[in-house]
C-alpha cells in the first residue's frame, strides 16, 4: 500500500476490497431473514453487524491519522473514494485531504449504512433504491466533474500529446515510413493516447529497446530526453510544445517539417 494513496490500498477493486462487497451483502442478507423472527434477536443481530462495519471502518481511517496529521496531502484518496461525501467540492489536484475530510466522509457513509438498514427493516424497498441509486448517482457524477473531467484534460492526459495530434493531421507524411514509435514520459498513462492515435503500431516505452541503427523512428518525450537515452542514434528534434518533444531520424522529414516553419536541433548537440 503506497502510503501517498492510501485509499486505494483499502478500497481499489483488484485488492481485497473485493470481499468487503460480499460480506456486507451477507450481512443485509441475515437481516433481512430475521426480520420475522424475535425482535430482540433482530435489534441484536442489527447492532453486532452495525458495530462490525463501524469498527472496519474506524480502522481504515485510523490509518490516515498519521498522514493527514503530520501534513495535508491531495493524493491520499487518489481514486475519491472519499471525496463526495466529504463536503468538499474543489476539483483535482486541489482537494483537500484533510482528517476531517475523511471524519466527515465516514460519518456521511455510516448513517446512509444505518439508514438503508433500518429501511431494510421496515421493508421500506422503494426508499433504500432511491437512497441507493442517489448515492450512487452522486459518487460517479462527483468523479465525473471534479476528477475525472480536469484530469484527463490535464498536462497529464491530452495535452501531454495534443501537439502531436495536431501535426499528425497536418502533416500526415510524418506518419508515412515509420519503422517503430517510441514514447517516454514518466507519468503512467499518456502512452495508451499515443497508441490510440496510432493503431497501426506499436507504441514502446521501454527505451532500452531502441536501436540507433534503426532509421524511422518516431520518439516523442515530455522534456528533452539526453545522448546517453538515444543511445548515440542520429536524432533531430523539435519542441512542440511545453511538455512534448518530437525526435526524428529521418532527414527528409526533417526537412519537411522545417519547411513548414519548425525548428529543429541536433539532439547530440
Amino acid at each position: 500500500m503506497e502510503e501517498t494513496n492510501l485509499s486505494r490500498g483499502h478500497f481499489y477493486l483488484r485488492y481485497y476490497g473485493n470481499y468487503f462487497g460480499p460480506l456486507f451483502l451477507f450481512f443485509i442478507i441475515r437481516i433481512r431473514k430475521a426480520a420475522g423472527t424475535d425482535k430482540g434477536k433482530l435489534i441484536e443481530k442489527t447492532a453486532l453487524i452495525i458495530a462490525g462495519i463501524m469498527l472496519i471502518m474506524v480502522y481504515i481511517l485510523n490509518s490516515f491519522l498519521e498522514e493527514t496529521s503530520m501534513h495535508i496531502k491531495h493524493s491520499l484518496d487518489w481514486f475519491y473514494y472519499f471525496a463526495p461525501f466529504s463536503g468538499n467540492m474543489d476539483m483535482w489536484p486541489e482537494t483537500l485531504q484533510d482528517i476531517a475530510y475523511f471524519i466527515c466522509s465516514t460519518l456521511i457513509c455510516t448513517n446512509i449504512y444505518v439508514l438503508i438498514i433500518v429501511l431494510s427493516m421496515m421493508k421500506k424497498q422503494r426508499m433504500v433504491l432511491i437512497i441507493v441509486t442517489s448515492a450512487l448517482l452522486w459518487q460517479y457524477s462527483y468523479g465525473v466533474v471534479h476528477f475525472d473531467s480536469p484530469y484527463a484534460s490535464s498536462e497529464n492526459y491530452y495535452q501531454s500529446v495534443n501537439a502531436f495530434y495536431k501535426l499528425s493531421i497536418e502533416e500526415t507524411a510524418v506518419l508515412e515510413r515509420v519503422s517503430k514509435v517510441f514514447y517516454c514520459n514518466a507519468t503512467y498513462g499518456p502512452e495508451y493516447i499515443v497508441q490510440f492515435m496510432l493503431p497501426e503500431y506499436e507504441v514502446i516505452t521501454d527505451m532500452s529497446l531502441l536501436d540507433p541503427d534503426c532509421k524511422n523512428i518516431i520518439l516523442l518525450s515530455d522534456a528533452r530526453l539526453e545522448a546517453e537515452q538515444l543511445k548515440g542514434g542520429q536524432f533531430s528534434f523539435v519542441q512542440l510544445d511545453k511538455n512534448e518533444f518530437l525526435y526524428l531520424n529521418d532527414q527528409d522529414k526533417v526537412n519537411l517539417l522545417k519547411k513548414k516553419g519548425y525548428v529543429f536541433t541536433d539532439a547530440n548537440s
